[in-house]
């Protein structure tokens, strides 16, 4: 049920973003012209909520840089943020522009640092510099020993010897620019960071100072994988006070923003389909459904997410469960998709409608008013969304027949008339509602069926097949 990584093809002459099917790769070329056009070196923040996709798209994106002769590093912020030391962590991932010509620039580098990195006392430094870098040299344990007599054993400490902090914040950052335009002296080296908004508040913001104030060099770009919004809740959550302007704080570290575009709906829509094989259980011997019930899922889905923006991950964790409730049905059961789709979207967001259903507190009438309040009033004056009516009058309907104060919503006046109470908000004409439910119980077969039958299964309170 969970989606897996997306499989990026790092092989000579392949292309990063063969396995993308939301066409993003337009995306990277455009800040790849960016990058190269400004190789001073920058910050580039890509702001967008979580669950949009950013972690695929900024290691696609890496791939096809390093294809094009592009020096890079990746970090994830999150994975990390049980270190101690940020200054630590950060320069240890530039061991991998190491080479035997640069060994040297590097072992400044790390010489530099080490005078820098005083919240943690030498020792536990020594050891996390040793763990991460497999470096135990004598210079470095010189440099060690000497700091340790400096005594510096606290940031108060730190920033109270400002002079001799800055004439080492000049020494480390010469070095490393020394480093970084031997690692590539034509291209800047990109330094991916990622899941920052992920990270303990105090450590992402850390992260932000120590690239601001110690990385900011000539020759490196830095991209930052973030939701600003949540970062922002970190920063105030640092300096604990709401009144902080934390997009003015933000702005102080990040020199250019980007945000992805929100894929098409329908290449989402049919890429989660596809990916989790939902086909395979309407053309099965396990699926009563009708001839055009995979079709006409796939066009309710589509409309169904164009009008509710869920995000990437939002709309997986629908499909994920969809696969499930799949696996739970017996052979000639009747699911009723559209009804399925929106329970399944209440019962995730919007819980306490799905609550109301399943303890039938709601008439028949009150559950269709609450279902058209979801929907502005132009999708039900227009033709393309008339599936919606379809979806709701369905749900209407199996919800009516679980009553155990069951009224039919059709009653038959004579052989072939039939007036309904159903009513709508938005459609004046009562028998438009009335041809749409004759309309609905011609395709499908409603006897013994109500909604009880697709929320056990949608709660996993029956037994799951193979």
């Amino acid at each position: 049920m969970k989606h897996h990584d997306l499989i990026i093809p790092s092989e000579a002459g392949t292309d990063p973003f063969e396995n993308c099917r939301l066409g993003r790769k337009p995306y990277a070329d455009v800040l790849t012209q960016i990058v190269s056009s400004y190789s001073d070196g920058f910050v580039l923040a890509i702001n967008n909520e979580w669950g949009a996709g950013k972690s695929t798209f900024i290691k696609m994106w890496r791939q096809d840089l390093i294809n094009n002769g592009y020096r890079t590093l990746f970090y994830n912020a999150w994975e990390n943020d049980f270190e101690k030391d940020v200054l630590v962590a950060l320069i240890s991932e530039l061991e991998d522009l190491k080479d035997s010509e640069s060994l040297e620039l590097y072992q400044t580098v790390l010489e530099k640092g080490a005078l820098l990195s005083k919240k943690i006392g030498p020792g536990i430094l020594k050891a996390a510099l040793k763990r991460y870098i497999g470096i135990d040299s004598e210079e470095l344990n010189k440099v060690l020993e000497g700091a340790a007599e400096i005594g510096f054993d606290s940031l108060e400490k730190e920033i109270q010897e400002h002079n001799k902090r800055k004439v080492s914040l000049k020494g480390f950052r010469e070095s490393l620019e020394k480093f970084i335009h031997k690692a590539d002296p034509e291209k800047p080296v990109v330094f991916y960071i990622d899941e920052l908004d992920r990270c303990r508040p105090n450590y992402a913001v850390e992260v932000l100072e120590e690239v601001k104030h110690l990385f900011s060099v000539p020759g490196i770009v830095f991209v930052l994988s973030i939701d600003k919004e949540q970062l922002g809740h970190a920063v105030r959550g640092v300096y604990g006070s709401e009144q902080i302007n934390s997009e003015e704080y933000l702005r102080r570290f990040i020199d250019l923003e980007y945000t992805l575009p929100s894929p098409p709906h329908h290449l989402v829509t049919n890429y989660l389909f596809d990916f989790y094989s939902l086909g395979d259980f309407f053309n099965s011997d396990r699926s009563r459904q009708f001839i055009n019930d995979e079709a006409n899922f796939r066009s309710f889905a589509l409309n169904f997410f164009r009008l509710y923006p869920l995000n990437f991950r939002q709309q997986e964790k629908l499909y994920g469960h969809l696969k499930v409730v799949f696996s739970v049905c017996e052979k000639d059961d009747y699911i009723f998709p559209p009804a399925l789709l929106l329970l399944l979207y209440f019962k995730n967001f919007k819980n306490d409608l799905y609550k109301e259903i399943r303890s039938k507190t709601l008439t028949a009438q009150e559950l269709f008013y609450r279902c058209e309040n979801l929907l502005p009033q132009f999708v039900f004056e227009t033709k393309e969304y008339l599936p919606f009516y379809y979806g709701f009058l369905l749900l209407t309907d199996l919800y009516q027949n679980g009553l155990n104060r069951k009224k039919d919503l059709l009653v038959q006046i004579a052989p072939s008339n039939f007036q309904t109470s159903l009513k709508s908000k938005y459609r004046t004409e009562n028998d438009e509602i009335r041809d749409l439910l004759l309309e609905m119980r011609q395709k499908y077969f409603y006897e013994g069926n109500n909604l009880d039958k697709i929320t056990n299964r949608i709660e996993l309170l029956e037994t799951l097949r193979n």
